[in-house]
């Protein structure tokens, strides 16, 4: 069973353009690494605003892809997050899937833990030095915001995306997004990305 602890950190605010040419450096630096599964898993933490340890801990047994979504659990703030998959994202799985070697999503036979290390450090400083951009996980999450905004995605439902609390007075008086409005800003975002490193 894989233990996490959450930790408290200074609040940072690094990101990665997603319309400069080094995002382009980064993206095909990513799409290289090996082993495969180590790309796999940064992009699919940017391309569904996950943090780290969600998407290294995600189990095939919470990934329907006949029905297209997808259960993250025991986040941050204890909630249980049902997300839809949108077309990269499903590519990504699909092709762990083929590469599978565990009940992790992002397995890996040489990780103690069974799945990819989080985060993985050595591997980051490879992307760092392919694309001479400093980066860390985290950063894609702002990445991702950062990029909704720009698309004039909803503020609520990037919060959504985001896996943030929904608990203030604030985001109480709004109706949760539907799946469907979910989809439609995931895929806005991956379009976007691929748009920019084509």
């Amino acid at each position: 069973k894989t233990t996490r602890r959450w930790t408290r950190i200074n609040r940072r605010s690094g990101f990665l353009d997603t319309t400069k040419p080094v995002f382009v450096k980064w993206w095909k630096a990513c799409e290289t690494l090996e082993p495969r599964v180590i790309g796999d898993y940064i992009l699919f933490s940017l391309i569904t605003a996950s943090r780290s340890i969600e998407s290294a801990t995600l189990r095939w047994s919470d990934v329907d892809l006949k029905r297209g979504r997808m259960v993250f659990r025991d986040t941050k703030n204890g909630q249980d997050y049902t997300f839809p998959i949108a077309p990269l994202a499903r590519v990504v799985l699909q092709r762990r899937l083929k590469d599978r070697t565990n009940d992790f999503v992002f397995g890996y036979a040489d990780s103690k833990k069974g799945h990819v290390v989080c985060p993985p450090q050595y591997h980051i400083k490879v992307v760092r030095g392919d694309c001479g951009e400093h980066w860390a996980m985290h950063d894609l999450r702002r990445t991702f915001t950062t990029a909704m905004t720009l698309l004039n995605v909803h503020a609520f439902t990037i919060a959504h995306l985001m896996k943030h609390s929904t608990n203030s007075s604030m985001t109480l008086s709004y109706a949760p997004p539907t799946e469907e409005q979910l989809l439609d800003a995931l895929t806005k975002f991956e379009e976007h990305v691929q748009r920019c490193v084509m």
